[in-house]
């Protein structure tokens, strides 16, 4: 399978809330991860799995999986949407990321825009182990935010091993 040729776009707020520390297991030596460089390396590194056309056709949204080295048990996904880019250069802006054990448990953080005009972006968690979460993501919640991600995807490891 190919890897993507866009370049990927994030909300910078949206990478914030990705950037807590995780430990995808327990020995020893330990070496955090945060999904904000997963998502990163799935898009870059991953295998684009699905690439299908919205409905006006002049935009797509980009599956990409991976299966991260320190987590061999675990798969990867992001999805992205083809955007215009004024560089010249293709693009593709960042959606979410999920990880998927081999059990079928499984975990979901994206970000929804609302409006665009002003931008106003949600963050949205779903998980096999939880109840759906969904909250505005703003410079005031993004420090809340990234508390609530990071253990929540903690949770996920915890409960994987």
């Amino acid at each position: 399978m190919d890897r993507p040729s866009e370049s990927l776009v994030v909300n910078p707020l949206f990478y914030d809330a990705l950037s807590g520390d995780f430990y995808a297991n327990k020995s020893i030596f330990q070496q955090p991860h945060t999904l904000g460089r997963l998502s990163i390396e799935c898009f870059q590194d991953g295998s684009v799995i699905e690439s299908e056309h919205i409905e006006n056709g002049s935009s797509a949204l980009i599956t990409v999986e991976f299966i991260p080295s320190w987590a061999l048990e675990v798969t990867a996904v992001t999805q992205a949407s083809k955007i215009n880019s004024n560089l010249g250069q293709p693009s593709a802006r960042l959606h979410g990321i999920s990880l998927i054990h081999e059990d079928g448990k499984s975990i979901r953080i994206s970000e929804e825009t609302v409006t665009k005009d002003p931008p106003s972006h949600t963050l949205e968690i779903e998980s096999t182990e939880m109840i759906f979460f969904r909250a505005p993501l703003t410079l005031k919640s993004v420090g809340f935010l990234r508390t609530y991600v990071t253990s929540s995807t903690q949770e996920f490891f915890d409960n994987i091993r």
